[in-house]
């Protein structure tokens, strides 16, 4: 027998004799650099002899995922430098440590042995997972439902029954894993697949397709004798147990998932659609067994068919009546209009009703899960705000102060990776180049637009990052006043702010990409300026306490920042030095300009004087002239106002001449009227 350990669907081989692994775990323990402290070696070679005699060392050593990094493991040891430690970039695992010492290649693999991890596996898995899908879904509707399957799906028959015929012979000839090593001895295989899925497969690939072309194209009495050949294409459903198998690869099951990943689709999603489907794929052979069971019956008057006069009905409606049943039983409604009365009938419904209780209690818890994780975030924040609710209730907070406080509640919680949830706890578990590298990409926009964190260490980022919680400010407010506490230190992503000094004056701005906050606390004093928001500003605050406890630990960042921080305090005790020199020359000078400056020169004084007597004359003048402006425009009124005045009695007039000559009409019309009545009367 041989075992071969894959790297990378490389041969390898895994030497489990210990003499040669300690020979070379003493050549590896040499290969530390000299540079290294005497206390790192000794843990060095203490971790490597504890994971010697642990009872995992194999699986330790046999990590397929890490292996080629291990090969390597040597060069990196005489590269090495500068610590072991975390906060040095790079780590030593025991893994690591025994890597050179446990791995050895060279073995070669016998003629036609397949590798279950090459590429042509993929591709035949995902035309195997075709074939398999077909069977599932197609075949168990043409053998149900059409006496004599079309011949042009024989042709896909025909197809698949080669694709099953080639896995069959394939099966012989592909290696297996056994626990961590790969079996690629031809005996061990047939013997695995004996006592595995070789009968079942052996029955998938038997041609029964090739029966039903012969049988189909011959009308003598051997034809006839032929067609019992439909009776055994039965268990050819027996494919439907190889999809089981084939899903429950682990092939398989990586490549689903990294085509989750592609599609950007999460897992929550993900295990909806593998639940949905395999419900599908039930439902729809419960319900062509429902209608296959009357049919093996011959139909009889008892039958669910017969029953209810479905027999001159097409194949598509007698499908759907079939799904309606099996539906109406899953959900465990049962209408009572399509009923199980013969044995064959009674004895599918029991099956199915037994799985539809069951079904029903695992459905809504587990569809319950799945649509309360697709929405953690939000579930969270929802949570948050009505707490919040009940809280301003009790206090009687305003409603524009609420307002503002929800605000910043929903955008921290959205924008904050590690508010809500245990993911930063997770990550740590995480090799530590994996682990930078995963912060590296989640805070990808804070290193390139913070010049604070650009050529720092990866393990200060991955401890700080953590702690930062993303906030908004509008323009206007401020961030911190003169003389509180220092809490936080801030970095500006967005925006400007505005430092200010106790008498509320602008002394200068800070900018996109800075950071501040720090001075007070490197110092232990009150603050000694205030800061306002001059355009909205989207920042990242770090409580101070944490702050100093991250860069206790790296010693060169925290001189750096107490040298910025030396110098940013010194610049501003000499701005404010400065400003308060300008302020009080600006003062001396407006004194000289308004009291010194007149009493020095008496002709200004009278020049000011003549020039205050001239003002007022121009004001008199001026009011003058504004009332004489106001009575011709007072009398312009008026004169317009007559003029209306007279245009409106003329109106009147004309109105009034109309209706006296609309009385003479009326009284011309009256004699006319007396003078005709007097005629009648005297006739």
């Amino acid at each position: 027998m041989s075992k071969i350990h894959p790297i990378n669907s490389k041969r390898a081989l895994i030497s489990s004799r210990e003499d040669e692994v300690q020979s070379e775990l003493d050549m590896t323990i040499r290969s530390v650099p000299a540079g290294g402290s005497s206390d790192e070696e000794d843990t060095i070679r203490d971790n490597i002899q504890r994971l010697i005699h642990k009872d995992d060392f194999k699986r330790n050593i046999e990590d397929r995922s890490d292996a080629m990094n291990l090969l390597n493991l040597r060069q990196n040891l005489n590269n090495k430098t500068s610590s072991y430690s975390r906060s040095g970039g790079e780590s030593l695992d025991g893994e690591e440590s025994l890597a050179s010492g446990a791995l050895k290649l060279g073995n070669k693999i016998p003629f036609g042995i397949i590798l279950p991890d090459s590429h042509f596996m993929s591709y035949w898995t995902i035309l195997v997972l075709i074939a398999l899908v077909y069977t599932a879904t197609f075949m168990p509707y043409l053998i149900t439902f059409y006496e004599d399957i079309p011949n042009n799906w024989l042709l896909v028959e025909v197809i698949f029954d080669g694709v099953f015929t080639m896995d069959f012979i394939m099966n012989f000839n592909i290696a297996y894993y056994d626990k961590y090593d790969l079996i690629v001895s031809r005996m061990k295989i047939f013997r695995n697949y004996l006592t595995g899925w070789l009968l079942i497969d052996f029955v998938a690939c038997f041609p029964f397709s090739m029966i039903s072309l012969i049988s189909s194209g011959q009308g003598t009495s051997e034809g006839r004798l032929l067609k019992i050949a439909k009776l055994p294409r039965v268990a050819r459903i027996i494919r439907i147990l190889r999809l089981i198998k084939v899903i429950k690869t682990a092939k398989f099951m990586r490549w689903y998932n990294e085509t989750m990943e592609r599609l950007n689709i999460s897992a929550t999603i993900s295990r909806g659609i593998k639940f949905i489907g395999f419900i599908f794929v039930l439902l729809h052979l419960t319900s062509c067994a429902w209608y296959f069971v009357d049919k093996l019956d011959g139909f009889s008057p008892k039958t669910w068919v017969v029953r209810n006069n479905l027999q001159d009905y097409q194949n598509e409606d007698l499908y759907l009546f079939s799904l309606y049943w099996g539906l109406t039983v899953l959900d465990t409604i049962g209408y009572g209009d399509i009923v199980p009365v013969i044995t064959s009938e009674r004895i599918l419904c029991l099956i199915w009703l037994v799985f539809g209780v069951s079904f029903y209690s695992y459905a809504i818890s587990n569809l319950s899960v799945i649509f309360y994780n697709m929405n953690t975030r939000e579930n969270y924040i929802k949570r948050k705000e009505e707490y919040l609710k009940e809280f301003a209730h009790n206090v009687k907070l305003p409603k524009a102060l609420l307002k503002q406080v929800k605000f910043y509640v929903r955008y921290n919680y959205r924008h904050n990776v590690f508010c809500w949830s245990d993911m930063n706890n997770f990550l740590k578990e995480l090799p530590s180049k994996l682990y930078t590298k995963v912060y590296n990409h989640i805070f990808k926009d804070v290193l390139d637009n913070i010049t604070f964190f650009k050529c720092k260490p990866p393990a200060f980022i991955s401890e700080l990052m953590p702690l930062l919680k993303t906030v908004v400010v509008h323009e206007g407010y401020e961030l911190y006043s003169y003389g509180s506490p220092p809490r936080d230190v801030f970095f500006l992503l967005k925006g400007r702010v505005m430092v200010k000094d106790k008498s509320d004056a602008v002394l200068f701005s800070y900018v996109r990409g800075s950071y501040f906050g720090e001075i007070e606390l490197m110092y232990k004093t009150d603050r000694k300026s205030s800061i306002q928001v001059e355009q909205t500003a989207h920042l990242l605050k770090v409580d101070g306490q944490d702050f100093l406890a991250v860069i206790e630990r790296f010693q060169e960042i925290k001189d750096e920042i107490e040298e910025v921080a030396s110098k940013r305090y010194h610049y501003f005790l000499e701005r404010k030095k400065k400003f308060k020199e300008a302020r009080k020359k600006l003062e001396e000078l407006q004194k000289k300009t308004n009291v010194d400056l007149i009493k020095l020169n008496p002709l200004i004084h009278d020049i000011m004087n003549i020039k205050i007597e001239e003002t007022k004359i121009d004001k008199e003048e001026e009011e003058k002239k504004v009332e004489d402006d106001d009575y011709q425009s007072l009398a312009l009124k008026i004169s317009e106002n007559i003029k209306e005045i007279k245009s409106k009695i003329s109106e009147v007039s004309e109105f009034y001449k109309e209706v006296l000559s609309l009385r003479n009409e009326q009284d011309e019309t009256f004699g006319k009227l007396e003078k005709l009545l007097l005629m009648l009367d005297r006739q």
